[in-house]
């Protein structure tokens, strides 16, 4: 007999209700309802717009989701919403969404669990930000060796990712130890500034959830809504530095 595998969610959100609603709603619909999940985690940053809005976001989360756990911290910080979202996890795999996605395609719980194996430890959304070759099945990047300034070989080596993803439970939560909230969670997977993080992580691979109708499965809808309000992220020393009012 097949054991049943259990799954949580955790959600990073801003106070932004309009881009929730939306992503909530089509991932209810695309995964949530299909797959069934036992624990539900949100954290809602003080992030643009105001104290109603942020209310605003928890009563959204709480019509899905009547037992979610939510986060309200007093200060904004993306790295330390995915580190205490990961954490508190129990379940076998982790479904990780932000708020400002749309999930376009119909996936259950066989779609995802056949993705999984010993070397695969994420199973990531295919995105038009991916800019998917068409070939690798997984993640992956080309990190510049450098000696006296010059490049002198390139070494390939595994991506993860905190856009929209399915998670193996352990390798969540033990990311979710290692992560520094001080830094993007996303790019301390393998740009230096965390050295126990990546020595754990890049030992497993991501693989891609390529769309059966298109390869394209998750869109962002988050882009258009920051150019409207001219909000800007840089990335400065592996931290993210937003511009907004």
């Amino acid at each position: 007999m097949v054991e049943n595998k259990t799954y949580d969610l955790t959600i990073v959100s801003g106070r932004r209700p309009e881009l929730l609603e939306a992503t909530l709603e089509s991932f209810f619909k695309k995964i949530i309802n299909n797959i069934g999940f036992t624990n539900f985690y949100a954290n809602v940053d003080p992030f643009c717009g105001t104290l109603e809005d942020g209310d605003k976001c928890c009563e959204i989360i709480k019509h899905y989701f009547p037992t979610c756990h939510i986060f309200r911290p007093e200060k904004a910080s993306f790295g330390h919403a995915v580190k205490r979202l990961w954490q508190a996890t129990t379940s076998d795999y982790v479904l990780h969404i932000e708020d400002d996605w749309l999930m376009l395609e119909d996936i259950h719980r066989s779609d995802v669990e056949l993705l999984f194996n010993n070397e695969t430890k994420t199973v990531s959304f295919m995105t038009k930000e991916k800019d998917w070759n068409g070939k690798n099945l997984h993640h992956q990047a080309y990190r510049k060796n450098k000696l006296l300034g010059l490049t002198y070989s390139r070494t390939r080596i595994n991506v993860h990712t905190t856009s929209p993803c399915f998670l193996d439970g352990e390798f969540a939560r033990m990311s979710g130890k290692l992560l520094d909230g001080d830094f993007d969670p996303e790019k301390q997977f393998r740009n230096g500034v965390n050295p126990d993080l990546e020595s754990y992580a890049l030992q497993y691979k991501n693989r891609f959830f390529i769309g059966t109708k298109q390869n394209i499965v998750c869109e962002d809808i988050g882009r258009d809504w920051r150019n409207s309000k001219n909000i800007n992220k840089k990335i400065v020393d592996g931290k993210s530095i937003w511009n907004y009012e």
